[in-house]
């Protein structure tokens, strides 16, 4: 069973008319999200979309439930937009957003990263800021690509704000990078040691960055004396 978008979002439109001004029907929900064929995962998403403005405080615990539920990158990209509706309704949910940045499930981390995506000039930087930070350093691909993703999004709208971001993050790096090379330096004759830094940022957020592009850094083994 497979259809277009264009012709399941038609015949969703159909569907959901006679009902879309009823309260949610979360069992409606439940029965298509465990349903066998993908499709019916795509209709409950739909009308979650169409529903977005009536969710609250106490819906949480449901959204949650189906992130964790037959997770697929595009039903969570699809999930964090509407979690972000409600962060943005309800100010008091971003403390679930703080929880799911350091939540053992990843997916849910991408949604505590991305949920103000398309947010632009009303983004909650502290917020953004503080969820990135949470995930410093990580190695799960969907994670790096959602904050690469983010940055380079918001990075549109106030790049100063990424760019002091990116280099607060490499200074992190930075400095603990050095107290490897230093173990290093006292153990090798070497002048210099090169490294990478990885900080978990992909290509998309520092690319939209050119002058903070660079990916490569010498460091003078001598340099690291100053900081004893």
């Amino acid at each position: 069973m497979a259809f277009k978008k264009t012709i399941l979002r038609k015949i969703e439109r159909e569907f959901f008319k006679p009902f879309i001004k009823d309260p949610i029907d979360w069992t409606f929900m439940e029965e298509c999200w465990q349903h066998p064929y993908r499709e019916f995962q795509y209709i409950a998403m739909g009308y979650l979309d169409k529903k977005k403005k009536e969710f609250r405080h106490e819906d949480f615990s449901k959204l949650k439930e189906l992130a964790q539920t037959k997770s697929w990158w595009d039903s969570i990209d699809q999930l964090d937009r509407i979690i972000g509706e409600i962060t943005f309704h309800y100010p008091e949910t971003k403390d679930f957003m703080r929880q799911w940045s350091l939540d053992e499930d990843f997916w849910l981390r991408r949604i505590a990263i991305d949920h103000q995506l398309i947010r632009k000039e009303l983004t909650d930087t502290d917020l953004l800021a503080e969820v990135i930070c949470n995930n410093f350093g990580q190695t799960e691909f969907f994670i790096n690509k959602a904050f690469g993703w983010r940055l380079r999004n918001y990075s549109k709208v106030n790049p100063d704000w990424v760019r002091d971001l990116l280099i607060t993050m490499l200074v992190k790096w930075h400095l603990l990078v050095l107290g490897k090379q230093e173990s290093i330096c006292r153990t090798q004759p070497l002048d210099s040691v090169t490294y990478y830094v990885r900080i978990g940022v992909c290509d998309e957020s520092i690319g939209s960055l050119e002058p903070f592009a660079l990916r490569r850094s010498t460091l003078n083994c001598n340099a690291g004396a100053d900081l004893e």
